[in-house]
């Protein structure tokens, strides 16, 4: 018994022992029936599945190289189990067990937009001012011949690049700390129609805690997020070797 049309897919009749054959070069009438084959093959060797991946990738045919391997961590990971086998489920949501690096770099963007949304509200940040010796505020920063305004000068730029502190490594500790996310008070809910903070005065005004996140401040909010973008920067760099080798 052979290949079997099974609408878009084939399917192989019997299960094959292909453990550690060695095969020159894999050729099919359809390239659908090598996932049909390979997944017959019983006992699982990883090997295979490598060096006809390697093979597809090698002639250009990328996408049903990405398919085989696939095929081959979704086999792995019925061995699994615990937290090896939710880190598998997280690498493949996340990355397509490094075949689709660019979900990767957007799930990280779209981590960095509810941190974003945050930030441009203006009264969701602060001066990092400091106490003088006299008790009082040491000052507030001076811009182009001015003092730096919140309610004024704040924008969705200067948001991004405070947003974007928190998501990308090393980055926060390059960039001046002028203005800060806010380290105590309310979440804002941006854009409510509470009045702005008086000019030059760094205190928020009133104003609507963000539904469901009244008990955190904006700087506890970023940090929550910063959590999870940790982990996507360790997907990433877990599967950067893999691209790397696949692509290269």
């Amino acid at each position: 018994m052979g290949f079997e049309s099974a609408g878009e897919s084939f399917q192989f009749g019997h299960c094959i022992n292909l453990l550690a054959i060695q095969v020159g070069d894999w050729r099919f009438e359809d390239d659908r029936q090598v996932r049909a084959l390979l997944g017959k093959s019983e006992p699982f060797d990883a090997g295979n599945y490598i060096d006809v991946e390697q093979r597809l990738a090698r002639i250009g045919k990328k996408s049903l190289a990405n398919d085989i391997y696939c095929d081959m961590k979704d086999r792995q990971e019925k061995s699994l189990a615990g937290l090896k086998r939710c880190w598998h489920w997280c690498d493949n949501v996340f990355s397509g067990h490094g075949t689709k690096p660019l979900r990767m770099a957007v799930l990280l963007l779209v981590s960095v937009l509810p941190v974003l949304y945050v930030f441009s509200d203006h009264r969701n940040v602060e001066f990092v001012l400091t106490e003088s010796r006299e008790g009082g505020s040491a000052g507030t920063p001076v811009s182009n011949g001015r003092p730096y305004d919140l309610a004024l000068d704040w924008g969705k730029g200067k948001a991004f690049g405070l947003a974007a502190s928190y998501a990308i490594p090393f980055y926060g500790g390059a960039r001046p700390e002028v203005v800060r996310a806010r380290l105590n008070g309310t979440l804002c809910a941006p854009y409510d129609a509470s009045p702005p903070p008086g000019q030059h005065d760094p205190a928020p005004a009133a104003c609507k805690p963000l539904p469901l996140l009244g008990w955190v401040s904006p700087h506890g909010f970023a940090m929550i997020i910063s959590v999870i973008q940790f982990i996507l920067w360790i997907l990433i760099a877990a599967n950067l070797p893999t691209i790397i080798r696949r692509r290269s």
